[in-house]
């Protein structure tokens, strides 16, 4: 995996190839097309939030970062959204997901360590769908099992 200065460089040279140079803007563009956005953390002292949409927060007492929403004056988990977390300092907005075509699938036989996490999704791929899978077309049943 390239690391951040690698894919910089990739996406300048490709800045190059397209001449984009005309403006700051067709720059600007070309990076966001890409993927590229700033992440900045921000301290609670200075803004919040808007209230009931997830953000990452920095939890300082334990040095953790957790997937939250903020309402009132709390945060709480976006797990169960009941459990309240405190000592956070900083939050950001969250990442853009994968722009991916399809999930990844596991085959049976080769899925990662820990992989017992996913007991809930599908028994064939190992995917979160609804009770027909729409990738490998598998019927879910009731008090699912994971293939391995």
């Amino acid at each position: 995996m390239p690391n951040t200065r690698e894919k910089l460089i990739e996406l300048f040279r490709g800045i190059a190839h397209e001449n984009c140079f005309g403006s700051i803007e067709g720059i600007a563009d070309y990076l966001i097309a890409n993927g590229v956005t700033v992440q900045k953390w921000i301290p609670v002292r200075h803004e919040l939030p808007q209230d009931g949409v997830p953000v990452l927060v920095y939890v300082y007492m334990n040095d953790d970062i957790q997937k939250v929403t903020h309402r009132g004056n709390r945060w709480y988990s976006t797990w169960d959204n009941t459990t309240e977390i405190v000592y956070v300092s900083h939050w950001m907005p969250l990442p853009e997901p994968p722009k991916e075509e399809k999930p990844f699938h596991y085959e049976k036989g080769n899925q990662p360590r820990g992989a017992e996490q996913f007991a809930k999704a599908c028994a064939v791929c190992v995917n979160y769908e609804s009770a027909l899978c729409k990738d490998c077309k598998a019927e879910k049943k009731s008090g699912f099992e994971p293939p391995f």
